[in-house]
């Protein structure tokens, strides 16, 4: 093969077949890349498959891939074939050859072969290979088997997997030979194959061992609909109505369980794991102040529970632990009247699996072991740590993930990002964390780190410890209420973490027994310290850990606060300190100790370290201003600009949308700017107004008053069928009456709501669509919005109720106006004269709010924030005595 061609592999056959461990071996062999439609996580709207495409086109395009090994899955041959191809024409020369490889079985053994092979990798507890429980499930997939025969490719080989691992890759080799172009491969001897499957037999034995079990559950099966079944409807349905009169926000909770037992070593389950097991629902309990809904079960093998109130919880607050399900239950058998029962007429019979969760640090090696992020909801992203003795974790400051998502693929799967998919904590806004699968940091890893910093992909790197919830509206307490706050806190996980990474062997060798540290906190995104929050963080530190605090110490740990989250890292050590050292005195087979300091034999990548982004400044008339600050979208170019025209005053903004995956200037952005241009370069402008003055008065919106009207608009385009508006208003929702307007007649019987529905609308680009927007007004001329849009797979009804419901608590919040009318405010409130006053939500201050109130700084306004009972009172000095 010539330099610029391209050889794609295209491997075919049931999950646990060996794709994967093929694809692996061949790779190795002959210094290609795989691709595995387990790389591709669903999001923003796209499906699996389709973003499995994507990126079997990008690595199509890349010069440097020579030979290309896809692991089919579920996906269309065709349909890769042609993902091939299309990334192939931006290499602009060279040639494509296609291969296929079909693992098969003649003698029909399909089945157990591949339930065979799962189970010794020990991946059926994981939950990324959902049909791995069962047997019977592995035999339907494996019915379904992708066939290749249909299409002309360059070579075609059937391969059967009973073979051993070794005489099938031998064989794939030995058949690919035409495609590689070479007619013999005698570079490649027994002993390279040989070593090739031990490498890849070995990381899966490594990455099992690492696995560790949190707790043991009875999962029910996925095509199990617990509201769905007409035996439970009406009572579930009766449970969650009188919880949300209470409880707006209260959710269905996501795979349902029944606990078994929180030992990590369990003889008994492990003999049973994988076994289907039946339970019998006979009551239903909830707790409106709580807003909890639970349903008692028995199970048939009951000595296998522990727990002594088996239960399944069905329905939630966010924010509210599952477990607290146990105390539920535990208060109902005591006679608890605040506990509401209701008995079934008859008991209902459930089906589930037998398994396993793991721990969050078995979570990250087993996806890492499968070259894939952790999916949503991961028990990782609900504790936001992910230090581990197995894993070496960093966040970097980074200024292009474009860059560093290529060098990432370029690593292959020893690094991935356990936050990047998570939904919970939020994500790090100009900051990336990753884990390194190894220990000690291996130079690959390390050369990578110097790449990313050479190409000025990353200006800062830490050693990550934790990433944990704070409090709401921390920084508005007093410092003895922020000290309490944080002790409870950096109490358990969060304080073992900053425990076990201060005994790194790097650490013990550089800095002795020394309990001294310096401590610095930030503003995530700005170089503003935060010295109150300072001081309760090092207080607390120092009490429960009993390190001394200062200034001058060598041991660094700076605290970053985002969004009511504190993110600690320990600042990485010098050249002089590197990791080679740490590897070569590393104690042999010290294989659980704690993951050290990273500190790259250049270096360079480790001495930019807390760069911060400066806040807007002032100079000679031009006003600075960093586009990726806060929330660092397109808000802060047009209000930035909009300030600039009014005041005349010069503009400089840097890093433009930076917070966003698709930073820079859009099409809409540059059409406002062209107008403002317009308007303010010279020329005139015809405008007729019946009340308002130049410059605006000051205004005052202090009391919400009542609820005086209610209306709302709802759309659908030319594709959606013709009911779904009426569905949206009232409609028919598992035997109950549902939609907005029913949602809020309920709630103000008294005030009418008036709908203007609008069907046909003309779709933009092919796509359909339908919504719903819901707005509150009051007698005192507040107003209250909430919206919601339709999505595949969701009635008409629960949309309209979405709608309602997200206005109602905008109401609820208790403020003069919704979230959104907030950030919208403030432009009018800063360029007013006098002082303008907004009494604000319950709910924290947005980030769009934060950013709103921090660019109005930047041109001359003077912000406060006062706090009046559980409420805040936004108080602004505008900049109106300067337009006039």
């Amino acid at each position: 093969m010539d330099s610029d061609d391209l050889a794609a592999f295209l491997v075919a056959g049931p999950r646990g077949s060996g794709k994967s461990f093929l694809c692996t071996v061949l790779a190795h062999l002959l210094k290609g890349q795989c691709v595995s439609q387990d790389e591709a996580i669903s999001s923003q709207g796209l499906s699996k498959e389709l973003l499995f495409l994507q990126l079997v086109q990008s690595k199509a395009a890349r010069p440097s891939i020579r030979h290309l090994f896809i692991d089919l899955a579920s996906a269309s041959h065709t349909a890769v074939a042609e993902a091939v191809f299309a990334g192939f024409k931006a290499r602009k020369s060279g040639s494509v050859k296609l291969a296929a490889i079909n693992l098969t079985d003649k003698e029909d053994l399909t089945g157990e072969l591949c339930f065979s092979r799962i189970m010794k990798r020990s991946l059926r507890h994981i939950g990324i290979i959902p049909q791995a429980a069962h047997i019977r499930a592995v035999l339907e997939t494996a019915r379904a088997e992708p066939q290749l025969q249909d299409m002309e490719f360059d070579v075609t080989a059937d391969l059967d997997m009973r073979m051993s691992p070794t005489s099938m890759a031998a064989n794939a080799l030995q058949q690919l030979l035409p495609v590689t172009g070479q007619t013999s491969l005698p570079a490649i001897s027994s002993e390279k194959l040989c070593q090739a499957v031990a490498m890849a037999e070995a990381c899966e034995q490594d990455f099992a061992k690492r696995w560790v079990t949190l707790y043991w559950v009875v999962e029910l099966e996925p095509s199990v609909d617990l509201w769905g079944l007409e035996a439970l409807a009406d009572f579930l349905a009766q449970a969650k109505h009188a919880v949300q009169t209470q409880h707006p926000g209260v959710v269905q909770a996501v795979e349902p369980h029944v606990t078994l037992s929180w030992e990590e070593c369990n003889p008994q389950l492990e003999k049973c794991e994988g076994e289907d097991m039946a339970m019998t629902v006979h009551s239903l309990c909830y707790d409106v102040l709580l807003g909890l809904i639970a349903l008692k079960v028995s199970l048939d093998h009951a000595s296998l529970c522990q727990n002594p109130h088996p239960h399944i919880t069905v329905a939630k607050l966010p924010g509210v632990a599952a477990k607290q399900s146990n105390d539920l239950l535990l208060r109902e058998s005591r006679g608890d009247t605040r506990i509401t029962t209701l008995e079934l007429p008859s008991p209902v019979e459930v089906k589930g699996t037998i398994q396993r969760r793991l721990d969050c640090e078995s979570m990250a090696a087993a996806t890492a072991a499968l070259a894939t992020t952790l999916p949503r909801g991961n028990p990782l992203c609900e504790f936001g740590l992910v230090a581990t003795p197995f894993a070496f974790d960093v966040w970097a400051e980074v200024n292009s993930e474009i860059t560093i998502s290529a060098c990432l693929a370029d690593l292959g799967a020893l690094v991935s990002q356990p936050l990047l998919h998570c939904k919970w904590p939020p994500p790090l806004r100009g900051k990336l964390w990753l884990t390194f699968h190894e220990k000690p940091l291996s130079a690959r890893s390390i050369s990578l780190l110097d790449t990313l910093e050479s190409k000025g992909s990353v200006s800062a790197v830490h050693v990550a410890i934790a990433y944990f919830y704070s409090s709401e509206n921390i920084l508005q307490k007093t410092e003895s209420k922020m000290q309490r706050d944080l002790e409870e806190r950096l109490s358990g996980r969060v304080a073992a973490a900053l425990l076990h990474a201060r005994q790194a062997p790097l650490l013990q060798r550089r800095l002795g027994q020394t309990r001294s540290f310096c401590l610095r906190c930030f503003t995530a995104g700005a170089g503003a310290d935060l010295p109150t929050l300072q001081k309760a963080l090092a207080a607390v530190i120092t009490a429960s850990l009993g390190w001394v605090l200062d200034d001058q110490a060598e041991l660094k740990l700076n605290a970053y606060f985002q969004d009511d989250w504190i993110l600690l890292g320990f600042k990485a050590l010098p050249a002089e300190c590197s990791l080679q050292a740490c590897q070569e005195h590393s104690p042999a087979g010290d294989g659980c100790a704690s993951p050290e300091l990273v500190s790259a034999s250049n270096a360079s990548v480790m001495q930019a370290l807390g760069a911060a982004l400066p806040p807007a400044s002032e100079s000679q008339g031009l006003v600075k201003i960093d586009g990726g600050f806060l929330q660092g979208g397109g808000q802060i170019v047009l209000c930035a600009a909009t300030y600039a025209a009014l005041l005349g005053a010069a503009v400089d903004i840097d890093h433009v949308r930076g917070c966003c995956s698709d930073a820079g200037l859009k099409q809409r952005h540059i059409a406002v700017l062209e107008g403002l241009r317009k308007l303010a370069g010279g020329g005139e402008v015809a405008v007729r107004a019946s009340t308002c003055q130049w410059p605006l008065h000051c205004c005052e919106l202090l009391s919400q008053g009542t609820v005086a009207s209610i209306s709302g608009a709802a759309y659908s385009s030319a594709g959606i069928p013709k009911n779904v508006l009426g569905r949206m208003m009232k409609g028919q929702l598992r035997k109950r009456e549902a939609g907005a307007e029913l949602f809020l007649n309920e709630r103000y019987p008294a005030t009418p709501c008036h709908f203007n529905c609008k069907g046909g609308i003309p779709s933009a680009h092919g796509a359909d669509a339908c919504g719903l927007v819901v707005a509150i007004t009051t007698t005192t001329g507040c107003c209250f919005g909430g919206g919601s849009m339709g999505r595949p797979g969701v009635a008409a009804e629960v949309i309209g109720e979405e709608a309602a419901r997200a206005a109602v608590r905008s109401l609820q919040g208790g403020g003069a106006a919704d979230e959104r009318l907030e950030e919208q405010l403030v432009v009018f409130m800063a360029i007013a004269k006098g002082t303008s006053r907004l009494r604000l939500g319950k709910a924290a201050q947005s980030l769009p709010l934060q950013s709103a109130l921090w660019l109005a700084e930047c041109f001359g306004a003077t912000v406060r924030v006062v706090q009046q009972g559980e409420n805040h009172t936004l108080e602004m000095d505008g900049i109106g005595d300067r337009l006039t």
